[in-house]
């Protein structure tokens, strides 16, 4: 058992729960890992989703989860309505299981809301543990961290990797090259994704990098003149990118990867769509209007690739 998952058990098992916070790389599915070490712990045998003013919690017999990347400035109030009902409530499911409250998607929940769980948290300890899921520690607030016990959860090396996909492949074919193979695996972060996509080869002969095809799809457009259409094109790709919560960095670093091996940028150009992409990435992550934070890079970017000279 590795050291994260045995030291998450433990904790369950102590007289004195304490919260957790668990943290790590944006690319580890933590609420997955867990969900399987609760399982280990406690019986689960139904989840239902409940709704109220507009806040989506989902409860089974041991945890109520929020997703917090819906929480704003605008209905954070709704939220602490409802968040203080369930965690008041003093419902114990059995004599001996703690009510476990799970917060994913911490990582860019503003300070002052931060204060205000802060305090929920000490005030309801005796009736709930409290459960913190975030990819950046530097984004929460000292008292937060101070009142539970951090748990890092380590990226998978890509030798761990390597060893998973040898040890579940049905059929090893020394001749066979599976740089492919592991340009999929590498993207991945959760050994049992991992199995189940080795044991189904299909996928695996079939994968495109998403963040590749995204970049290339946007570099055929700037290969014809801008007009109308195609701004609108560009638009509903920063949406969509915005949309389905892609990994932004993976995004940047897939598409700044174009421009840098794509001989008609002048190397000046090069310099500056890196120093571009540095500054438009930190306030991707800094700023409440990623989409404008996109639609920017997008045409800073159409207008250094059509500067730039064919070959």
């Amino acid at each position: 058992m590795v050291f994260y998952s045995d030291l998450i058990l433990k904790s369950f098992s102590s007289s004195n729960v304490p919260n957790l916070m668990i943290y790590g790389n944006q690319m580890i599915n933590k609420l997955e890992i867990l969900k399987e070490i609760i399982s280990k712990k406690y019986k689960i045998t139904k989840e239902k989703k409940i709704k109220e003013k507009n806040i989506e919690i989902i409860q089974t017999e041991i945890y109520y989860l929020f997703n917090l990347s819906s929480i704003t400035s605008k209905n954070y109030s709704q939220f602490i309505e409802v968040l203080t009902k369930y965690i008041s409530l003093k419902d114990y499911f059995s004599k001996n299981i703690n009510k476990y409250i799970i917060f994913n998607n911490f990582t860019n929940i503003k300070s002052s809301i931060q204060n205000s769980l802060r305090v929920l948290i000490e005030k309801y300890r005796i009736t709930s543990v409290f459960i913190i899921l975030t990819d950046k520690l530097g984004n929460i607030i000292e008292p937060l961290k101070s009142r539970c016990l951090m748990v890092r959860i380590p990226l998978l090396k890509n030798k761990e990797k390597r060893k998973i996909f040898y040890k579940n492949i049905q059929t090893i074919k020394p001749d066979k090259n599976y740089d492919k193979t592991f340009d999929f695996i590498y993207n991945l972060n959760d050994d049992k994704i991992i199995k189940d996509c080795v044991e189904n080869q299909l996928i695996l002969e079939n994968y495109k990098n998403p963040y590749k095809k995204i970049s290339e799809n946007i570099i055929s457009l700037y290969e014809k003149r801008i007009n109308k259409d195609k701004f609108k094109e560009l638009k509903n790709i920063s949406y969509n990118i915005i949309r389905y919560d892609l990994f932004i960095n993976l995004f940047y670093s897939n598409f700044l990867e174009l421009f840098l091996n794509n001989q008609r940028i002048r190397d000046k150009n090069k310099i500056d769509l890196i120093k571009y992409f540095a500054n438009s990435e930190y306030n991707y992550n800094n700023s409440y209007r990623s989409i404008i934070i996109i639609e920017s890079l997008l045409i800073y970017c159409y207008n250094i690739y059509n500067l730039s000279p064919s070959n």
